[in-house]
């Protein structure tokens, strides 16, 4: 398979979904709704693009005429990069890093 000689082989302790997970809290899931409006944003565009893509190609058009208007930005209350997240408000306000 794939030109391998031995076939990848998977423990079978690594089942995620037979393991019980504890219940997230709606102190948590407040929390975690502060980090989303970036990414709702995004998935919204997304959407609009996709749409009128797939328009254009249904009525034969090469390329699109006009792009889709930008939903309106979102307050954005944290940043991220790769080692650290940065809030100006809500449960994780302050800035964390992390630690290799």
């Amino acid at each position: 398979v794939l030109g391998l000689e031995d076939r990848p082989f998977m423990d079978p302790s690594v089942n995620a979904h037979k393991k019980e997970h504890p219940k997230t809290t709606t102190k948590e899931k407040e929390a975690l709704a502060t980090l989303m409006p970036q990414d709702m944003w995004l998935y919204e565009y997304g959407r609009r693009l996709f749409e009128a893509r797939w328009n254009a190609y249904k009525t034969g058009q090469n390329k699109l005429e006009q792009m889709p208007d930008r939903p309106p930005i979102p307050e954005i209350a944290c940043t991220s990069t790769r080692f650290t997240l940065t809030c100006k408000s809500g449960s994780f306000q302050g800035m964390w890093f992390w630690k290799q």
